[in-house]
């Protein structure tokens, strides 16, 4: 998955294969608005001027999500991110055969909407 806005929180990806796969990982790259820190910095004359790191979390940043395998036709969760504070997520969880994954994103840290940039699972 490359580049998915939700409409509205919560929100909710669903990744189907015609076959069976086994999963045992998730990386998901969410969105922490780059831009807004790279902006300050090129407007700074000198990075003095201008603080290059915030203290607060983006608002676009995903805060919560769940994650669940469709397993013997019911939705079963394999793994949670909580506080998060990081643009990219990384997860492990037990082995699991599946032909869908859901993502469930539950919150984030203002913005109505959630967005993801990347999304692997293997």
């Amino acid at each position: 998955l490359h580049h998915w806005a939700s409409d509205t929180l919560p929100a909710e990806v669903v990744l189907t294969w015609s076959n069976a796969v086994e999963l045992r990982r998730l990386e998901v790259t969410l969105d922490t608005n780059l831009r807004r820190g790279l902006w300050k910095v090129m407007k700074a004359r000198d990075l003095s001027e201008k603080p290059y790191r915030s203290d607060h979390l983006p608002p676009e940043l995903v805060e919560a999500f769940d994650v669940e395998a469709l397993i013997n036709g019911a939705w079963r969760p394999l793994a949670s991110a909580r506080a998060i504070q990081t643009r990219r997520v990384r997860l492990t969880f037990d082995p699991v055969r599946t032909h869908a994954l859901r993502m469930v994103f539950k919150t984030t840290y203002g913005a109505p909407v959630a967005k993801v940039y990347a999304l692997r699972c293997d």
